[in-house]
């Protein structure tokens, strides 16, 4: 019964995601997936960092063994539209988000 991981970096401006088994160190990992150009990580972000990579975990079953958090998204030309994904419950569930004008807890995007 496996652990999996979700893992984003910023690879020289341009940020790339991969899911894969938490025993596989991301930099070994062969298969990132590059988000389109022109987005960035927001300092809304919550996810856990360590090895160059924010991260989210999830059990074999899906619930989040390490980690509920957010992954917020915004323009690096700036702009204030942001998106987000929130890691909310510990069976894994996930919700969107979008940038509100009033903040929630200190965050925008909820």
């Amino acid at each position: 019964r496996e652990e999996w991981q979700f893992s984003i970096r910023d690879d020289n401006d341009r940020l790339s995601f991969a899911v894969h088994p938490r025993c596989v160190a991301p930099a070994d990992h062969g298969a990132w997936e590059l988000l389109p150009e022109g987005v960035k990580i927001d300092d809304e972000t919550t996810l856990a960092t360590g090895g160059g990579v924010r991260y989210v975990r999830f059990g074999h079953n899906g619930q989040v063994t390490y980690r509920l958090s957010r992954v917020t998204f915004s323009g690096r030309n700036g702009g204030s539209a942001q998106r987000c994904v929130i890691v909310s419950t510990l069976i894994g569930a996930t919700r969107l988000g979008k940038d509100h004008r009033y903040p929630q807890d200190g965050k925008y995007c909820y």
